[in-house]
């Protein structure tokens, strides 16, 4: 995947889901963002707030690094090739689903690494 390909799948992403852009670079998301199942490997750094869920299951991430800061609802990154929930220090105002990936999380390593209102589902 090239960098014109990253740039296209974030321009959807920011177009699909009415992203608003903040002084940053990064953008706010006013809903849910749902790239399930899209497929992409890796995707620029865009995410700030995201006041619904962000579902980003059945990819082939293997970071959270550019998830969102902030997640109103659920985080769903189940389905996925995570092998650590390092950068996964965001804020989420429900659940966390993280099942199915390379490693098979526990509740404690989601309760050591992500800051959930809601229950973490492993």
């Amino acid at each position: 995947m090239g960098v014109g390909d990253i740039h296209n799948i974030s321009k959807n992403i920011i177009e699909n889901f009415g992203g608003i852009k903040r002084p940053d670079g990064l953008y706010d998301f006013p809903g849910d963002v749902d790239i399930s199942n899209k497929k992409p490997y890796w995707i620029s750094k865009i995410f700030g707030k995201i006041k619904g869920d962000f579902i980003c299951s059945e990819n082939n991430f293997n970071s959270l690094d550019d998830c969102s800061e902030v997640i109103g609802d659920d985080l769903d990154c189940s389905c996925n090739q995570l092998q650590s929930l390092e950068y996964g220090q965001n804020i989420i105002g429900r659940d966390f689903w993280c099942g199915n990936n390379l490693v098979q999380f526990t509740e404690e390593d989601v309760i050591m690494m992500i800051n959930i209102n809601g229950r973490g589902y492993v």
